[in-house]
């Protein structure tokens, strides 16, 4: 069980460090970017809470509410494989990975949403410097 706790705390740590550092680097580059004008933001979600909001709180807003789903179904997923409950196979793609899956619990799978939505943020961030830099 304390190894399972440690699994558990060091990907959260992971998942909530990269994703908050990523994040900010987004927030960061898309407010030099846009300076102010938030017609310039692409994403219709992004913009729409940029506009109700302001540029910063809408921005912080969003990162938020998509932290906290993204953190949500990683721990909902965490305890599906602790439990081992049935549910949690239907999200395997073929029987191989189904199979693996069942050989061994694979705590670490339950965090991909949270990495794919950091590395995403990282992502945002990058293009950002591409576009402010490289001029």
């Amino acid at each position: 069980m304390e190894l399972v706790n440690k699994r558990l705390t060091r990907h959260l740590l992971m998942g909530i460090a990269a994703y908050i550092l990523f994040a900010g680097l987004d927030v960061c580059f898309t407010l030099k970017g846009i300076q102010g004008d938030v017609f310039l933001e692409g994403n219709p979600l992004m913009k729409y809470m940029m506009e109700s909001f302001g540029p910063l709180k809408g921005l912080l807003i969003e990162k938020t509410l998509v932290f906290i789903l993204a953190l949500t179904v990683a721990v909902i997923s965490y305890s599906g494989i602790e439990k081992d409950s049935d549910w949690i196979y239907y999200l395997t793609l073929s029987k191989m990975t189904k199979n693996w899956m069942k050989r061994k619990k694979r705590y670490t799978i339950a965090f991909i949403p949270l990495y794919i939505v950091a590395a995403a943020q990282g992502i945002a961030a990058l293009s950002w410097v591409k576009l402010l830099f490289s001029e």
